[in-house]
């Protein structure tokens, strides 16, 4: 699926992504709210989550990344309150 994404104003880190139609966009309940709460400092990976906490993602710009560095980003997830 192709998504679209707008920061949130005020907000850094925080994204109103929607996966529906363009035409749909001005309904309010086709956008929903993502955390970047984890960024590598060289954009390689990223860590991003819904405030209620119910999904995740770890994002990666190669097919694979370090198994410590991905162990270690769940184990951050974890302490923020995500159940994997």
């Amino acid at each position: 699926a192709e998504g679209v994404a707008r920061p949130v104003e005020g907000r850094p880190g925080q994204l109103q992504v929607r996966f529906a139609p363009e035409w749909l966009s001005w309904l309010p309940l086709v956008w929903a709210d993502y955390w970047v709460i984890a960024l590598d400092p060289d954009y390689q990976w990223a860590v991003v989550g819904e405030p209620d906490r119910k999904y995740l993602w770890i994002l990666s710009r190669s097919p694979q990344m370090p198994r410590a560095q991905f162990e270690q980003l769940k184990r951050q997830a974890t302490q923020m309150g995500y159940d994997l």
